[in-house]
């Protein structure tokens, strides 16, 4: 049987409390930049809505005019 002593036992203790360390470290910088891609789809995902809106309103604003156009070459002709 293999018996490790008590300064083998505590080196690997240290070792994998190390890694440990790290791994927590790792972890904790990709949840942060989750979060922050998080924000930053929200952010462009509301831009894109207000464009869109944005985009309708000058739809509407261009069939006004093409109509009142329309209406006046009516008139005129």
């Amino acid at each position: 049987m293999n018996k490790l002593g008590i300064e083998d036992v505590s080196k690997q203790y240290f070792q994998l409390n190390v890694r440990l360390k790290k791994l927590l470290e790792k972890y904790t910088n990709l949840v942060n930049a989750v979060n922050f891609l998080k924000e930053e789809i929200e952010d462009l995902s509301q831009t894109i809505n207000e464009l869109g809106v944005k985009i309708q309103e000058l739809q509407k604003e261009r069939e006004i005019k093409v109509t009142k156009k329309k209406q006046e070459v009516k008139r005129s002709g």
